[in-house]
């Protein structure tokens, strides 16, 4: 009785260890990625207010408005464009509205706040396009592979939307892509570039709703994968593309994009796919500065990958070129006093590497007669001054003693 008290109390000690063992694994595992995003918008409140005004939908979503900047480029129509509504407009379910109807030309974007990047991934959500004061057509969709967190052009990048022209009642998809920093260009103009390297498949799906009118809920659904990428609604694939191209085969951040329309969104989701977590951005190696203080040169190290490097010099900032690892201080035309320098190594690309910490701390001193320049100046008009002065004196004098002969 005793060894079978003792046997059972060993296999109940045993089945602790071994039932925690794969609950830590399991949540090691689950940790191998970032986790699924969503937003059904139930949690805000119904204010009137624009979304860069809410402080509760800030803390979730980003774009450069969102988190105090100003509007970039062909991204500038972000500012009173979008607000949680109710969907009947009195009660009920929540929706985001975005109207991005007045200007053509500009994009509404916002994505995941934080470093939220992705590679293999699915996004869905709920659309509803409207037609009031739409022109003729409107694009809802989804940028990623993007280098920021934030704005649609300037980084490499893909997006992929579903159009509606006011005068049918299909909907068809359309891709752009962003080359090495370039503008947005489309990706069927792309095609027959790359060779095999690209494939590019759009096609068109009819909606709910009469050809003038809103149309109903439509399922938008977008699948990205290493290379390949499919988008649907309602089911229907409306664009297949596939891309081996290594200025897209990286994680990156994504968003949420309209241009030219009047649109609501509900029940948002980012399913990510990724095998692993997003690789670490690292920082460059900070610079060591030595200075010359007799001469008011500094210089530093070389930092490998660095773009430039910035010096701040008190008040005063200049920037040189990564292969300068010097500079004369003196240039930057000091009063007296006492200053401190540093020197920061700059990220040709953030995406790859984040600016480095600055550099040690040196100091030195101006000293006043070493910026005798104004005194110089002052002197050489105080002698001049002195002369005048003696000449007009002495020519006095002559003139009286003559008079006075």
């Amino acid at each position: 009785m005793k060894n079978l008290f003792i046997i059972s109390a060993i296999l109940f000690a045993l089945g602790i260890i071994f039932t925690a063992a794969p609950s830590g694994a399991a949540k090691a595992a689950a940790t191998e990625r970032l986790p699924d995003f969503y937003d059904d918008f139930e949690s805000y409140n119904v204010t009137g207010r624009y979304l860069e005004d809410d402080g509760a939908f800030t803390e979730k979503w980003a774009n450069n408005v969102f988190s105090g900047g100003e509007p970039l480029g062909m991204d500038s129509h972000i500012r009173e464009v979008g607000k949680i509504e109710y969907e009947n407009g009195v009660s009920g379910n929540k929706v985001l509205h975005l109207d991005n109807t007045t200007d053509k030309n500009t994009f509404f974007y916002m994505g995941p706040r934080g470093d939220y990047r992705t590679k293999k991934f699915t996004v869905e959500f709920k659309l509803k396009m409207k037609v009031e004061n739409v022109v003729q057509h409107c694009w809802v969709g989804v940028s990623f592979r993007k280098k920021a967190e934030t704005f649609y052009t300037g980084t490499n990048n893909l997006l992929f939307t579903v159009v509606r022209d006011l005068s049918s009642p299909l909907v068809y998809g359309q891709g752009y892509g962003i080359f090495d920093g370039g503008s947005a260009t489309l990706l069927s103009e792309q095609a027959g570039i790359y060779g095999d390297k690209m494939t590019y498949v759009a096609s068109n799906t009819s909606v709910a709703g009469n050809t003038a009118g809103d149309t109903g809920w439509m399922d938008f659904k977008l699948e990205a994968g290493d290379h390949a990428y499919v988008l649907s609604i309602d089911g229907k694939e409306i664009l297949n593309c596939s891309l081996d191209i290594p200025t897209f085969d990286y994680f990156g951040y994504l968003s949420l994009n309209c241009c030219c329309a009047n649109a609501l969104i509900d029940d948002f989701r980012i399913t990510n796919k990724d095998d692993g977590l997003p690789p670490v951005i690292a920082p460059l190696a900070s610079p060591e500065v030595v200075i010359d203080t007799e001469t008011k040169k500094i210089s530093w190290s070389e930092v490998p990958d660095a773009d430039s490097y910035k010096i701040i010099c008190g008040d005063a900032e200049k920037t040189v070129a990564g292969y300068v690892t010097e500079y004369d201080l003196t240039r930057l035309r000091l009063e007296e006093g006492e200053y401190t320098v540093t020197v920061t190594a700059v990220s040709p690309d953030a995406f790859l590497y984040k600016d480095s910490a600055p550099s040690n701390a040196v100091r030195f001193t101006i000293e006043g007669e070493k910026t005798s320049g104004k005194k110089d100046k002052k002197g050489c008009g105080s002698s001049m001054g002195g002369i005048y002065f003696t000449a007009t004196a002495l020519l006095g004098a002559f003139a009286f003693i003559k008079k006075n002969k």
